[in-house]
């Protein structure tokens, strides 16, 4: 049982330790991600300007909607029975340098994974709906992912650090059922291929390229 606390890149991490332990042989493994608002941790994020204080004259507040969570999944290096997606590969960024460096590490990643940006379907994307923070998110949407469908999974679980276990869980579900929503427009299926891009501030980058079996 390993518990990995490492702020945003928390899940992420912890996917890379158990691809290591599948090296190793040890199979299956069950990766969880978990993050819980309380009062104090809720109260000390508001004031460093993360998440929203309140309301003024009818309007949100600068900052994000604080959200929390907790997803799991059976991870193994063979299908299995009747496998939900296959996790291809992972891309992350600490402090990257500048925007530039941000979008040449895409085309970058995809090329390592031999999927062209035309084989990418969606794009489940980091905005919160706070225009003061969602600049990164709509700058690789406009210049990295143009004409790409794209979602914002955290208009549905709210902003926190593993929020990337959500979006891990959501993008699983659309390619194994082949189903779209109601809420989810302007997407087309079939679902092969999905990037997820989860972001804490400009500082922490991850990419999630999940694809269907």
């Amino acid at each position: 049982n390993n518990t990995i606390v490492h702020r945003s890149f928390s899940f992420e991490n912890a996917l890379i330790e158990a691809s290591l332990l599948m090296e190793e042989g040890g199979r299956p493994v069950l990766v969880g991600a978990v993050d819980e608002i309380t009062k104090d941790r809720h109260t000390i994020l508001r004031r460093f300007g993360l998440y929203k204080p309140g309301w003024k004259n009818g309007r949100p507040l600068v900052g994000n909607v604080a959200g929390e969570g907790a997803a799991f999944f059976l991870i193994d290096k063979e299908p299995g029975k009747n496998p939900m997606a296959l996790i291809r590969d992972m891309c992350l960024l600490y402090k990257p340098e500048n925007n530039e460096t941000i979008q040449n590490a895409i085309p970058d990643f995809l090329k390592y994974n031999n999927v062209s940006m035309d084989q990418i379907d969606l794009v489940l994307s980091s905005q919160t709906g706070d225009p003061h923070n969602d600049e990164p998110d709509e700058m690789l949407l406009t210049t990295v992912f143009p004409g790409k469908s794209f979602f914002p999974f955290k208009s549905l679980c709210g902003d926190f650090p593993t929020a990337s276990g959500f979006a891990l869980w959501l993008a699983a579900c659309l390619l194994k059922e082949q189903k779209l929503p109601s809420w989810m427009k302007g997407i087309t299926l079939p679902l092969n291929n999905i990037i997820i891009h989860h972001r804490t501030g400009n500082t922490h980058h991850s990419f999630i390229l999940i694809s269907s079996c």
